[in-house]
């Protein structure tokens, strides 16, 4: 507490910014898929976003960053919610679709990734 009172007010503490890069990083990741692999961005999976992020991080914990802050900090993890379209193969957008079965997905995963290995 007396590090906090010490700081001038426009300082964000090293150990609130830590804490904001490990619950950033509780999100998992999308595997590399195609373009990605020339990509060092890291991709959150569909559906989140900075703002639910940001909403989630403040109510689990009492003193958090602002959010240009939780921005800069999100930015300079290289992540990204940038889910490409060309990204995507034709299996993958049918199964999100529900037009392929789960154990043809899991095939078809399972060779992508003997793919990616070999490389």
């Amino acid at each position: 507490m007396a590090m906090l009172e010490e700081l001038p007010a426009n300082k964000t503490p090293k150990d609130l910014m830590e804490q904001v890069i490990q619950f950033i990083k509780q999100f998992p990741t999308l595997p590399l898929h195609y373009c990605r692999k020339d990509s060092k961005l890291l991709y959150l999976e569909p559906g989140l976003s900075l703002s639910k992020m940001y909403t989630e991080d403040t109510a689990i914990n009492h003193k958090h960053v602002s959010k240009k802050i939780f921005d800069k900090i999100f930015h300079s993890l290289d992540l990204s919610f940038n889910n490409p379209r060309k990204d995507q193969c034709d299996t993958c957008v049918a199964y999100k679709q529900g037009s392929v079965d789960s154990v043809s997905f899991q095939e078809h995963i399972e060779m992508k990734d003997r793919a990616i290995s070999r490389h």
